[in-house]
């Protein structure tokens, strides 16, 4: 027997997975995502120069240790599981698109260097955060300068998690780093525009009209 019922039991907002999907703001493994977004505020917040650090360690969960812990990565896609890596890279380049995969940007002298001063290591207070709830995939930095100041910053859960969500204005960011290359700037323009009122659209391919 059909029972097209089912299509729609608990069909509602309370039981909408999309609640809890989990967007990704860096091309590289997500289990070093909370301590590149830590590196990013960091380098923001004080206007770090790679230069002048001394040390770094990532304060983070065991299973993240396990995955990403890589000081030597052995394959370009390597780099994307390499924490010393990714914060590194964050803090030389500001970002983790793409571009900061190729041999050119991983084989960067500056990069090297500061990977070389990374260390990770299991906190059991995060990893006892991370086991009472497996989304918190927190990392605490610790950066320590030259002129003997020390750093922190800690992220409980990284950014485009559905606990930490992003702003409307980095969802446009990230749509922009992708489409515009496909489409250009103008067509990616309109589509920006369009999307937050979807709801309000009678056909969907309305979205794409005249694109």
């Amino acid at each position: 027997d059909n029972h097209p019922e089912v299509l729609t039991r608990e069909l509602d907002w309370a039981s909408c997975a999309l609640l809890t999907n989990s967007l990704k703001p860096y091309a590289c493994c997500r289990h070093t995502h909370s301590a590149d977004y830590c590196a990013e505020l960091l380098r923001k917040e004080h206007h770090l120069e790679p230069e002048h650090i001394t040390r770094i360690v990532d304060h983070t969960y065991q299973v993240a240790v396990n995955t990403v812990d890589d000081p030597a990565p052995a394959t370009p896609y390597g780099y994307k599981f390499s924490g010393q890596y990714c914060t590194a890279a964050m803090l030389v380049y500001g970002n983790l698109q793409e571009s900061v995969f190729t041999p050119e940007a991983t084989s960067a002298p500056e990069v090297r260097r500061l990977m070389e001063k990374i260390t990770l290591v299991c906190d059991p207070e995060l990893e006892a955060s991370y086991q009472a709830d497996r989304n918190r995939w927190a990392h605490r930095l610790e950066v320590t300068m030259d002129d003997g100041r020390v750093l922190t910053k800690q992220v409980e859960y990284p950014y485009g998690d559905f606990n930490n969500p992003f702003s409307w204005d980095f969802e446009h960011q990230k749509f922009h780093t992708l489409a515009d290359g496909v489409l250009g700037r103008e067509r990616a323009d309109e589509l920006v525009r369009r999307t937050p009122r979807l709801d309000e659209l009678d056909d969907i391919n309305e979205l794409f009209q005249g694109l």
